[in-house]
């Protein structure tokens, strides 16, 4: 049901990258079996041995079969921490195999389709969509319209209240300086900005509250020294307590008026920070 069961004791990265990798250990040792009968084997009048056909088709579509479990953990991944350039990948690359395992199903009854030549075709396609197409766009339109749709972020400042507990969070442990921008600047424009008495709560580094729910909002730090997907763990963690979720740059740039200035180059997202205005 989408949910991975209790006793499994890995994440949803785990279960997904574990899946990916049995699927690519399968499918490459059923093409080698598959590809070596098609090879090796003498047919009669033009057709295999009714047993190596029925093997062969079998093993093709179990190999399907691991496809599909596979693409269902990695629906689940997305589902969990979004779209990535690497995830769209991956897909590309499972959509390869299937088109391989096709032909070579197609092959048992039809002498004249060419796997090799299939496969030669799949894999320049597959190059040439990950290495020319522009997947940024589509991808944080997706995440922002399937994954974050509704997580206020940002314009959670514009609700704060007189006794509101927010949380800012940093990636790395580096010696604070005076007038520090996590522990000072933004807590003092967001009292600035909201006119409201908030308290700031701080983490640093590896430590990162697993309840996130006493806090009103989030607001986290570049994450130019955690990985990306550190950093969506984080954010989606926030997600599914229910906690909005921004960072340093936008919460300035919000508060500042700049985000505001910024995207009236882009007329369908200025609509949707000021709510359908021009």
């Amino acid at each position: 049901r989408g949910l991975i069961p209790e006793e499994y004791d890995f994440s949803f990265s785990d279960y997904a990258r574990q899946g990916f990798f049995e699927l690519c250990w399968i499918a490459g040792i059923n093409f080698v079996v598959v590809f070596a009968v098609l090879l090796l084997a003498k047919p009669k009048n033009g057709k295999l041995h009714p047993v190596l056909k029925g093997t062969c088709t079998f093993i093709c579509l179990f190999t399907l079969v691991v496809i599909a479990t596979a693409v269902a953990k990695m629906a689940m991944y997305i589902k969990e921490y979004g779209m990535t350039e690497l995830r769209v990948g991956t897909g590309v690359f499972m959509c390869f195999i299937v088109t391989v395992f096709v032909a070579l199903s197609l092959r048992l009854d039809l002498p004249k389709v060419r796997v090799l030549r299939v496969a030669l075709i799949g894999a320049a396609c597959t190059v040439l969509l990950l290495g020319a197409g522009n997947y940024d766009g589509w991808i944080a339109a997706y995440n922002d319209r399937v994954v974050y749709a509704d997580n206020p972020g940002y314009s959670a400042v514009d609700e704060l209240r007189d006794g509101d507990v927010i949380l800012m969070a940093e990636g790395c442990t580096h010696h604070r300086q005076c007038n520090d921008i996590g522990t000072v600047k933004i807590p003092r424009w967001l009292k600035q900005y909201t006119g409201k008495e908030l308290t700031v709560d701080t983490c640093s580094g590896r430590e990162f509250p697993e309840d996130l729910t006493p806090y009103r909002l989030v607001i986290h730090c570049g994450g130019c020294m955690l990985t990306e997907n550190a950093v969506l763990a984080r954010m989606n963690q926030a997600i599914r307590q229910d906690v909005p979720f921004t960072n340093y740059g936008i919460a300035i740039a919000f508060m500042t008026g700049a985000l505001e200035r910024s995207l009236r180059l882009f007329p369908a997202q200025h609509s949707l920070l000021t709510g359908g205005g021009s």
